[in-house]
């Protein structure tokens, strides 16, 4: 069977600028777009989780408290590609200046140099997971939310104290 003719789609200047990984920074060759790193690490987290035996998709589904384990594999891979999000933001871009002028070019954040972790950015900027913005239309239990952490950053910058407010 034939797919259906498809338009490809031309991602925005802003996409095909962003950067996640620098590469040689003085020559500003080999470096790995914000979008295709965090694919990458979605289809990463699907392919560890493929292997894993299916008691482990269990436990996650029941962790998680979603009925299926492929809604609990889907959960944990979009959180996976989320987790450097704040990639995206002026506070990372401006960290190589090649990269940078390009991003300048495209994006009004000229003459940004505040150096604020990516990991904190991602987690300002995506709602704790057991809010109803994340849950909505995914499919998943209110009290999914509890058994997440608490941004998918969480793994880049310290998680907030109970009792303290961030």
């Amino acid at each position: 069977m034939t797919a259906p003719h498809m338009t490809p789609h031309t991602p925005s200047a802003a996409v095909q600028v962003l950067w996640a990984k620098s590469g040689q920074l003085s020559a500003g060759t080999g470096w790995l777009p914000v979008l295709h790193h965090l694919l990458d690490v979605g289809a990463c987290a699907a392919a560890i989780l493929e292997r894993e035996p299916a008691s482990t998709r269990d436990l996650l589904a029941g962790d998680l408290g979603v009925p299926d384990t492929d809604l609990a594999v889907r959960w944990i891979c979009a959180l996976a590609a989320l987790h450097d999000l704040g990639k995206a933001s002026p506070a990372f871009q401006h960290k190589a200046d090649v990269l940078a002028a390009r991003v300048w070019k495209v994006l009004p954040w000229q003459n940004h140099s505040e150096s604020t972790p990516h990991g904190l950015v991602t987690q300002k900027i995506l709602p704790p997971a057991g809010s109803a913005r994340l849950e909505l239309g995914c499919g998943a239990p209110r009290r999914a939310g509890h058994r997440l952490p608490p941004r998918p950053a969480a793994g880049h910058a310290p998680r907030p104290r109970p009792g303290h407010r961030n």
